[in-house]
């Protein structure tokens, strides 16, 4: 039920419990939002779906924007660091552990100051994407 973190990303760090599951269709029925949500209860805030994707969840749509942005970000660098070829080089327990605290802290404060920026830049580049 439960996968481990890589801890070699600073940024897959920001994930406290990641969790995969069997792709069990779309959500229609008690039963599939049942599973989901005790993956959840149980901590995840990051969920894979084999073989379909990924939910992300957080206290707010900030926080979860947050956790979005940076763990695709750690599966780009995981990507390109695997297609090297080489031994990949993982952080200590104690730093993966540390890292993990200092993203559960600033989460809540840094999620709407990022996601803010971000509407910025989209009212900028693309104007109509508001509605």
């Amino acid at each position: 039920y439960e996968i481990p973190k890589r801890d070699w990303s600073s940024d897959v760090c920001s994930s406290d419990l990641v969790a995969t599951l069997d792709y069990g269709g779309q959500v229609q029925g008690d039963e599939e939002g049942a599973r989901l949500a005790k993956a959840v209860a149980r901590g995840a805030n990051a969920i894979f779906l084999q073989n379909h994707g990924v939910i992300l969840v957080g206290a707010t749509p900030a926080e979860a924007w947050l956790r979005t942005y940076f763990l695709e970000r750690a599966c780009e660098v995981q990507v390109l660091a695997q297609s090297t070829g080489s031994e990949l080089v993982l952080a200590p327990k104690k730093v993966a552990e540390h890292t993990a605290q200092q993203w559960a802290d600033a989460c809540p404060y840094e999620g709407p100051l990022l996601f803010d920026a971000m509407k910025r830049l989209l009212d900028r580049d693309q104007p109509g994407w508001r509605g």
